[in-house]
Formats: structure tokens, C-alpha cells, sequence
């Protein structure tokens, strides 16, 4: 009578001594003797998200629910009018609005797919699925940790990063045993729109995988590195703001690259505010004669925008933490030259941007706009930007 049992019962008690935390896994155990196929194949899944990042991952979902294998079921939670809500209603999947009423999932979902979903799952909806939540997470933990690892990857510098499937533990963001991962190298051009494309495939092939081999997955989740923690906050919009006596150019072309889609990088023209709405790295030598210090290594005169965007963070240069690596008495200068139509700013160390297109007020101007209307108009001394 008990003999189909055995196997499963193994696995529960199997998590208990991998993990001594037979608690949390105690309402699996209970449930098991309600349904027998709880920890086997096809899956009743219950999947979180909101976007379009985690759209991608509910579409191979919903893909694999179609052929009528590994999954029973897949039920949505998310928010009214998301891009979510309407893909899920459109395939007929049940939906529910966050949040949820736990009555409404009680005993129909064995597991939960957290995607992009930006709100905490309690511990009673977690207690509530037999294996758990799992989540996609767009970084490879424990680095950026938070709500915005894409775009602070891309604000540092790094130039690898990739995704994470891990166990959710409720109260806390991130910290969960890691499942899976997958490095995926970051492009010295690449946006935070271009790598969010990136990691939204990635993430949802790497969640089918994990889906095939579910338990397996789960029994072989192992504890976040204790070094190496980095945290991803919330953007806000002073992130943005340029401080062009310690930013060199290619933190400049950083800032850019991650926040650009929701701010750009901001400065000030004399007292009025000016953003880079487009801007690229001048592939020139540093002026020595701009440079008031800097390092001994001629090495460090990076002759292409290539090998200097794609030069490891700070890797290069020996300096103490918060003091900048140059001290450039040019820096925030602006330098237009009427025969190419371009307009350059110098960074703290001594490099410049190419600045195509900026907005003042709520007026975009290309670089001979900003020229007629504002430089021209003062003395050449006067031509900085703070």
C-alpha cells in the first residue's frame, strides 16, 4: 500500500538533513499523503511577474504547458494591466491579483516561479506550495542583490554577468540557496535595455531547465557565497547626476549605458539643467597637459574606446578608494570645433565624451544647437558644464 510512497518520502527527509530546516518542509511532507504525485511530474506551477522580462519566462512556460508534459497546470499572480496579465488572459490561464487571497491557491500549486516580481512572498504563501518558490534573478549572486542588478552592473563597469535560479526565503530579498546559474558576458556597448533582452532569455531557458530536473535541482541548491555580497537598490533620479571633477569618462559612459533608458546623465549649464541624451567615448590620447596628477603608467593612455570601455573596473590604476585616479583642472570643460560640428567635454581624467544630442528644458538640441544657443553666447573660459 505504502510502497509508491517511498521514494518521495526519501526526498523530504533527504531536504531535512541537507538543509536541518525540516520545518519548512514539514507542510510538504503533510501534503504528500493527500496527493501522491506531489514531488513528481507534471507540475502544478504558480508563477509571479509583472514585465516584460519575466514575460519571456511565462511564454516558455505556457509553451511547455501546451505539449502536455512536466506540467498539469500554471496559474499567474501579478498586477492589474500588466504586460503579464493580458499575455496570461489571453492564453486562458487563471490569474490572480496581487495580493492574492491565500484561499485562492490553497492545495492547487505544487511550486512557485518568481520572475521580476519586485514584492516579497510571504511565508505563508511559500508554506503554502509543497517545493516552495524558486526565482530568476538577473545577476550572478550574491553580486547585486536588490531591485536593480542590471543596471547597476552596467553603472560600475562589470564586464560579466548573468543569471541566477534560487530558493526564495520569505522576509528577505535574494539570499535564498542558488539553483542554477548561467555567466553571461556584457557587451562594451550594451544598455541596460540590451542586456535585460539578454538575461530575460537566458533566465527563462535556464528556468525550463530547471523545471526538467526539478527535484533534482532542489536537493542540490547550495548556500550564496559568503564573500563578494553587492547590493542593486532602487534607481532614483540623483543617481544620475554627473560630478565631473571625479567621474572619468568612461564612469561617464557607464552612467549612461545603465540609467539612460529612464534618466539620463545629468549636469548643469550655468545654473540650468542640461542631459546627455546621446553620447559616445572620444578615441583619442589623454592631453598630458590637462592632467594636474595621474599614475606613471603610460599604459593607462587608453587610444581606443574599445580597449578602454572594456579595461576590468579600476583594475589598472592604484589609488586610494574615493580619491579619484586623475585630478583634471579641465575637467567639465567643453570644447566645440566648428569644422567637425563636435562637441566634447573633458572628464577628470583628462579623457573626453562626444556629446551628439542633449535636452535643456524639454527642448533636444544636437551638438550645433548647444553651440548657437549657449556657448556662443559666453566667453570661452566660461564654456564648463558642473
Amino acid at each position: 500500500m505504502f510502497s509508491g510512497l517511498m521514494p518521495n518520502l526519501k526526498l523530504c527527509f533527504y531536504f531535512q538533513l541537507k538543509n536541518r530546516t525540516f520545518t519548512k518542509y514539514a507542510p510538504a511532507c503533510r501534503k504528500y499523503f493527500i496527493s501522491s504525485n506531489v514531488y513528481e511530474p507534471p507540475w502544478r506551477v504558480l508563477f509571479f511577474g509583472t514585465d516584460e522580462f519575466s514575460l519571456e519566462s511565462l511564454k516558455l512556460l505556457c509553451a511547455k504547458l501546451r505539449t502536455g508534459t512536466l506540467m498539469k497546470s500554471l496559474g499567474v499572480v501579478t498586477k492589474k494591466e500588466s504586460v503579464i496579465a493580458q499575455f496570461g488572459l489571453s492564453e486562458s490561464l487563471p490569474i490572480y491579483n496581487w495580493p492574492i487571497d491565500l484561499s485562492e491557491i490553497k492545495s492547487q500549486y505544487d511550486v512557485g516561479m518568481v520572475v521580476s516580481f519586485g514584492n516579497l512572498i510571504s511565508k505563508k504563501i511559500i508554506d503554502e506550495l509543497p517545493l516552495g518558490c524558486i526565482n530568476v534573478h538577473a545577476s550572478l549572486l550574491p553580486r547585486w542583490r536588490g531591485a536593480a542588478p542590471i543596471i547597476h552592473a552596467l553603472k560600475a563597469g562589470d564586464t560579466e554577468t548573468g543569471v541566477t535560479i534560487m530558493r526564495i526565503h520569505p522576509h528577505k530579498f535574494d539570499v535564498g540557496e542558488i539553483v542554477r546559474q548561467y555567466r553571461v558576458p556584457i557587451g562594451c556597448y550594451d544598455t541596460t535595455i540590451d542586456l535585460e533582452k539578454k538575461l530575460a532569455m537566458h533566465g527563462a531557458l535556464l528556468l525550463m531547465e530547471c523545471l526538467r530536473d526539478l527535484n533534482n535541482c532542489l536537493v542540490h541548491a547550495v548556500p550564496q557565497p559568503e564573500n563578494g555580497v553587492t547590493y542593486a537598490p532602487k534607481v532614483v533620479a540623483s543617481m544620475a547626476k554627473i560630478d565631473w571633477s571625479t567621474s572619468d569618462a568612461k564612469s561617464v559612459i557607464n552612467l549612461y549605458r545603465g540609467l539612460s533608458h529612464l534618466y539620463p546623465p545629468k549636469t548643469s549649464w550655468h545654473g540650468t539643467v542640461v542631459k546627455l541624451k546621446k553620447i559616445s567615448l572620444e578615441p583619442v590620447p589623454v592631453d598630458s597637459n590637462t592632467i594636474l596628477h595621474r599614475t606613471s603608467d603610460s599604459d593607462n593612455l587608453k587610444t581606443s574606446a574599445v580597449d578602454f570601455l572594456n579595461s576590468p573596473s579600476n583594475s589598472d590604476f592604484n589609488f586610494k578608494k574615493n580619491v579619484p585616479q586623475y585630478l583634471c583642472k579641465d575637467s567639465g570643460k567643453c570644447i566645440y570645433s566648428t569644422g567637425n560640428k563636435i562637441l566634447r567635454v573633458v572628464c577628470s581624467d583628462g579623457q573626453s565624451i562626444i556629446v551628439e544630442k542633449l535636452q535643456v528644458g524639454s527642448k533636444v538640441l544636437s551638438a550645433v544647437d548647444f553651440y548657437n544657443g549657449y556657448l556662443s553666447k559666453r566667453k570661452k573660459s566660461e564654456w564648463f558644464l558642473s
